[in-house]
């Protein structure tokens, strides 16, 4: 990646020099990088500082709702830098991003490591950008939220995954059983579409783009939200597909803080039987 390539590709969103200065060392916690941990960084033009975090921010709001791969962002770092580009360097400009989008965006740059050790950054809380804003506030926004939500009394349930033949028939359960497969042709495309690596970049504005089952969990876990797991040995073909969390939803939603307040509501006796199906166990 170019760092010309770049600066095209996140055109749109304008960001201020002024704003891309580096915070002093004050502001800086002390587990961030510093100049004393690379004296590198230290040495590198203010100029060319600025133009580099400008395009990491761009990229990272261009991404969102979706993940950054930290490897993406070294490819902006060498593309301005080249010969010193080193683990501490890209730290240090990832830092310095994190502070920028806080301080003035009011954002916050998660920071975590998914499965296999590879390190991905994402956003948090709502961004003051309208083509964002319209993804964060939209109908299929609170459609997702609503499924996450649906999922956690299940994940609290069955802590080592739900399987899909159970999640199936929550599904039914809530008046969606339209959405789940119906014939076992259609199950096993569910499966397909499930075992299936390959990652979508599409935002689901409305809530009618979430046309059945696989839509929720595909989009879910796209976004890091929940991963999936495979056991032939269990029988039947939905019962060996298991649905988690990933490391998104464990970040972003405090199942303990949910529960608790969801068992203090006053309900009636009808909905309290059928809010068992959840919560049993």
């Amino acid at each position: 990646m170019a760092a010309d390539d770049c600066e095209l590709s996140y055109s749109q969103f304008i960001v201020a020099d002024h704003l891309c200065t580096a915070p002093s060392q004050d502001a800086k916690t002390p587990t961030s990088p510093t100049n004393k941990t690379n004296k590198y960084y230290s040495t590198i033009k203010p100029n060319e500082k600025r133009r580099i975090l400008a395009t990491i921010v761009r990229l990272l709001l261009h991404r969102a709702p979706f993940t950054t791969r930290s490897d993406e962002i070294r490819t902006i770092v060498k593309s301005y830098i080249h010969d010193q580009t080193n683990h501490l360097v890209v730290n240090c400009f990832i830092e310095d991003a994190k502070a920028l989008i806080g301080r003035t965006l009011g954002l916050t740059l998660c920071d975590v490591k998914t499965t296999g050790g590879k390190r991905e950054l994402f956003l948090k809380q709502s961004l003051a950008f309208r083509p964002h804003d319209v993804k964060i506030n939209s109908e299929g926004d609170h459609e997702l939220r609503g499924f996450l939500l649906l999922m956690l009394p299940c994940l609290k349930t069955y802590t080592e995954g739900v399987s899909l033949d159970r999640l199936c028939d929550v599904f039914k359960r809530i008046g969606k059983g339209h959405m789940i497969p119906k014939t076992e042709s259609e199950a096993d495309a569910l499966m397909s579409a499930l075992r299936s690596t390959r990652r979508r970049k599409d935002v689901k504005y409305r809530a009618s783009d979430f046309k059945n089952i696989a839509d929720y969990l595909l989009y879910a876990r796209d976004l890091g939200y929940l991963t999936f797991t495979h056991d032939p040995t269990k029988g039947e073909s939905l019962a060996m597909m298991s649905v988690h969390a990933d490391f998104r939803f464990n970040v972003e939603i405090n199942p303990e803080a949910y529960l608790e307040q969801f068992n203090t509501l006053e309900i009636n006796a009808t909905m309290k039987r059928r809010l068992n199906v959840f919560l049993e166990g």
